[in-house]
């Protein structure tokens, strides 16, 4: 890549890899790309996600949604009580966590 500590990006059989590090730990991770350009791409996406602190103890992409509807839930508990029985509860419950609750969360 560049200078010491911007990753590094490696070729395993026909897909290429990229090494970073997050908090003095290293990170491995498959591009799923045989294109080193597209992995380049990737490895500074990762890069930056590092350093906006969007990556850390927990990978971003092991986030499901039922995580986050979790989150609503606790929200509309604090900020508006009333609505978490009449709306919050029984739309995640009957509509959301159905369909999306064991769903990866996108980080890209």
């Amino acid at each position: 890549m560049g200078k010491r500590g911007d990753g590094h990006l490696y070729k395993r059989g026909p897909f290429w890899w990229i090494k970073y590090f997050v908090d003095g730990t290293p990170r491995f991770e498959s591009t799923r790309t045989v294109d080193e350009a597209d992995a380049r791409h990737n490895l500074r996406e990762r890069l930056v996600e590092v350093r906006k602190g969007i990556v850390g103890a927990g990978r971003v992409d092991r986030v499901r949604v039922n995580a986050l509807l979790d989150d609503l839930v606790a929200y509309y508990e604090l900020s508006n009580p009333k609505s978490v029985e009449d709306f919050a509860r029984p739309f995640v419950k009957k509509h959301l966590r159905p369909f999306f609750g064991n769903l990866r969360v996108p980080h890209r």
